[in-house]
């Protein structure tokens, strides 16, 4: 979504709150050199924000060290907690060359958004009398320079930015799932929080980041995988209350957004939540809708290790061009 120079062969990193999963691939490809990921104390990022700068460097020249990565390109995701998606209309005056100027320029004028500066990117809906009607993309400046600084000061060179919602959809794409006329609510449902966007048109039209009620220290890694060592009441509690927030959310963009014409009519599904089926059922029986899980299931490394699915979003940024 924000590219600063073209890329050629990079690291795909996407940071969690509780890890970081890269995976080295052929540019734009499913062609996997090597995957793997390290887990992060609690504490150390939170809501996709670095909060303690010295453990996450200190990680991340460890894995730039172990894995040779020194002056490699870098695609990297930002969290998608603090991206704002809004409909604007520019006049029609104004050049197709000239809008990113006019957004500026009507910064606390037409234009309000919740931090000061922001780096902007925009789809135009329609072109008519009125002017171009975008929808327009906005993330704070101030967030994506926090991590690449920490990436300069192990010399990897971050060229992209990226949405791990839109690394999602990109996969989903790639599988040849998707379908222009279809509204689709897309659920990343992770450990640290669950990230829902509504994708029309292969377009993001909503998007909401619910961190997960559950605290990160109650869960430890098992074999590779996380355990919850809290209570069953409390992941039950839990995840009947993600299930009411993601009704509301399809509510709210049936009657508020599309004026009661239509409405989510395919769930995707995807995530690093460790019992998924039990996620799967329980959206099942709660929604009545068609389910695409995006768990891949064919992708291996060069020394043909399989690729887990809890690294959707990573494919999804290695295929970004």
């Amino acid at each position: 979504m924000f590219t600063f120079t073209p890329a050629r062969d990079r690291v795909n990193l996407v940071v969690k709150d509780h890890t970081i999963r890269y995976i080295q691939a052929k540019p734009g490809s499913t062609e996997v050199i090597t995957f793997g990921e390290k887990h992060l104390a609690p504490n150390i990022v939170e809501n996709g924000k670095i909060i303690d700068g010295l453990a996450f460097q200190s990680v991340l020249a460890e894995l730039a060290t172990e894995k040779e990565w020194k002056a490699k390109p870098l695609y990297f995701c930002v969290s998608d907690s603090a991206m704002v998606i809004r409909p604007f209309t520019v006049p029609r005056d104004i050049k197709e060359d000239e809008i990113k100027g006019y957004l500026f320029m009507q910064l606390g004028e037409s234009l309000h958004l919740p931090f000061d500066t922001p780096v902007f990117d925009y789809s135009i809906i329609t072109a008519g009398p009125s002017g171009y009607k975008l929808l327009l993309f906005a993330y704070p400046e101030k967030e994506i320079q926090q991590y690449r600084t920490a990436f300069e000061e192990e010399r990897l060179k971050a060229k992209s930015a990226d949405l791990t919602s839109l690394s999602v959809y990109r996969y989903y794409e790639y599988l040849g799932y998707h379908n222009a006329e279809e509204h689709v609510l897309s659920i990343q449902w992770n450990i640290d929080a669950c990230i829902v966007t509504v994708f029309y048109a292969h377009k993001p039209v909503f998007v909401r980041n619910m961190k997960s009620d559950l605290p990160l220290d109650q869960w430890t890694i098992k074999d590779d995988t996380y355990v919850f060592d809290g209570f069953e009441d409390q992941m039950k509690t839990y995840l009947e209350y993600q299930l009411n927030e993601i009704e509301r959310i399809m509510d709210f963009y049936k009657f508020s957004m599309m004026g009661g014409e239509q409405g989510v009519d395919k769930l995707l599904v995807s995530g690093d939540w460790p019992d998924f089926h039990r996620v799967e059922t329980l959206l099942d029986q709660t929604f009545n809708l068609p389910i695409e899980s995006l768990r891949p299931n064919e992708i291996h490394s060069e020394g043909d290790d399989f690729v887990p699915p809890s690294y959707a979003e990573v494919i999804g940024l290695a295929l970004k061009a």
